[in-house]
């Protein structure tokens, strides 16, 4: 199955936290250390691929004054939009290989 990037309205929490690290003039490098993540990890959150753990949550408050339990259901609501999405896709993309039967 092909690959289709994930729509604009879908957004991770890395992203937000990529954001609010760029307007504070945080580096990748600064960030990194203060979430305790190697850059490929923090790489990792910014894309939504690497998920927001409790450890992580309290580093997040720390860093953005946000609480941990909104990070943790950040993450939580971008699983379950991502899953959703996923699902549709699949059902999209088994519906077209039935119409070629």
């Amino acid at each position: 199955m092909q690959e289709t990037a994930r729509p604009a309205s879908i957004i991770a929490p890395g992203q937000v936290v990529a954001d609010i690290m760029a307007r504070t003039f945080v580096s990748k490098e600064q960030a990194a250390r203060r979430f305790g993540l190697s850059l490929e990890e923090l790489e990792s959150f910014y894309a939504g691929v690497l998920p927001v753990t409790k450890e992580l949550s309290f580093k997040l408050k720390e860093a953005t004054g946000f609480t941990a339990s909104h990070w943790m259901g950040f993450e939580r609501f971008y699983r379950r939009r991502l899953q959703k999405w996923q699902e549709e896709l699949e059902k999209q993309s088994g519906d077209a290989n039935q119409d070629k039967e």
